[in-house]
């Protein structure tokens, strides 16, 4: 168990105990991702905006005695909602929503007795039940960190954010984090790409949360008790009428508002990449599996994958990304992340918007130069002049080593995606869960009460 965790100079020590003994490691990144409660996140110094509960909530799995005349789904009382997913079977799910207030403890114990007293009260009558198990409190409280990253720390998941367990959205974010982070980090450690993009995750991974944290929010006022709640529900009613509405609001809890253009072509940065047909300079493939191939690079996917592009690219992106020429996509130029997000798209014209998207998404500078140098460049014969313009920080190149008949080489590092397995990429499972709709997503707020 994880007692402490403190910053040093060029990493972070880790408190643990184990067996009844105290251990302290040095790591040169430490990721925090034990949960809502995170240790992690309380000794590194971890700043968040929250929100106080104003709702108490029981759970638990029984199995229910008269099934056939138990209170099925959601149910509206004067105190708040009950919500049972009847299984005639086996174990019942059951839910209490009380709005008239937080737990004054949440942290006791859940009784099989409160649950039953709390149900019968609600619906009015007996909701008799046996063998009640899985029993917890939950509220409407939300917390999101300021920023995911302090120095060498980061966080993930619930150590992250909290929020209304609503849809199950909580366990979408966490695996975007893990996925958003790995492929950073990964970089980062091996010395390929500079600590910087760690602080473009945390934005991107923040707004993420943000977003998910204010629909819950909106959900929750959705369930008031009262005239107030009536009207809400109401104008809700009207608008689900509509069939684009409605599946416009049902995938913006289902997290699936995002849907990968049909075209490659399409895509705008943000979206997902669709999988098609690429036409290669050595046959057809598709966008999958030029994506397994690519390991953990990305995929830069071009109609002119000429000398003087790969001169622009290569030398400092060479080893995060891999430039592929694509004949079918006509002028549009298209940046893949690892993740499977579109970074960039557009056309190529001078080079310029390219060259920052690629600073920004896998680290390095790039350093100004004039638009006519980079335009020539792109368009003339051979190397470009402005390729000396941009380049990767010192600590973002990889380190080099004399073997032993002292030539150069590249130092030996332990390589994370090496070996295939379940962390090379998910051709099975496209890209789901990785990105919160960018359509619907508004913009940061304060949740501070």
């Amino acid at each position: 168990m994880v007692t402490d965790v403190d910053q040093v100079d060029g990493g972070a020590t880790v408190t643990f105990t184990h067996e009844g003994r105290t251990r302290v490691v040095t790591a040169d990144w430490v990721v925090g991702a034990d949960g809502a409660r995170s240790i992690v996140r309380r000794t590194a110094g971890f700043t968040a905006t929250e929100t106080a509960p104003t709702a108490a909530a029981l759970l638990g799995l029984a199995v229910l005695d008269d099934p056939a005349n138990a209170p099925k789904g959601w149910v509206r009382t004067e105190r708040g909602w009950t919500v049972l997913n009847v299984n005639h079977a086996d174990f019942s799910r059951i839910i209490t929503f009380d709005l008239g207030g937080p737990h004054e403890d949440h942290r006791r114990p859940l009784t099989a007795e409160e649950l039953q007293e709390t149900v019968d009260r609600f619906a009015g009558r007996p909701v008799p039940f046996r063998d009640a198990r899985s029993l917890s409190r939950f509220s409407d409280y939300s917390r999101l960190v300021d920023d995911y990253r302090l120095g060498r720390v980061l966080l993930v998941g619930d150590a992250a954010h909290v929020h209304f367990p609503l849809g199950g959205q909580g366990l979408n974010l966490g695996i975007g984090d893990a996925i958003g982070l790995g492929w950073r980090l990964a970089l980062v450690a091996r010395g390929q790409a500079d600590p910087s993009v760690l602080d473009v995750y945390s934005r991107e991974r923040h707004a993420c949360a943000a977003g998910v944290i204010a629909n819950v929010a909106d959900q929750r006022e959705r369930m008031r008790i009262g005239v107030d709640g009536d009207r809400l529900r109401h104008e809700l009613g009207v608008l689900l009428e509509d069939r684009d509405r409605n599946r416009a609001l049902g995938s913006a809890i289902s997290a699936q508002s995002q849907p990968a253009p049909s075209a490659l072509q399409d895509a705008a940065r943000g979206d997902f990449a669709a999988n098609t047909v690429i036409e290669t300079d050595t046959g057809i493939t598709d966008l999958i599996r030029l994506h397994v191939a690519a390991g953990d690079r990305g995929l830069l996917l071009c109609e002119d994958a000429s000398e003087s592009v790969r001169a622009v690219v290569e030398p400092p992106w060479g080893e995060r990304v891999r430039l592929i020429q694509a004949r079918n996509l006509g002028p549009t130029t298209v940046l893949v992340r690892p993740d499977g997000e579109v970074a960039w798209s557009g056309e190529l014209g001078d080079g310029s918007e390219l060259v920052a998207r690629l600073a920004e998404t896998f680290g390095g500078s790039a350093r100004p130069c004039a638009v006519d140098e980079c335009r020539d460049s792109l368009t003339a014969h051979g190397r470009p002049r402005c390729r000396t313009n941009v380049e990767p920080p010192p600590e973002a190149r990889p380190a080099r080593a004399t073997d032993a008949d002292g030539r150069d080489r590249a130092a030996a590092v332990p390589d994370p995606f090496a070996g295939g397995g379940p962390t090379r990429r998910r051709a099975s499972t496209g890209w789901s869960c990785s990105w919160w709709p960018r359509q619907i997503r508004p913009a940061p707020v304060s949740l501070r009460a």
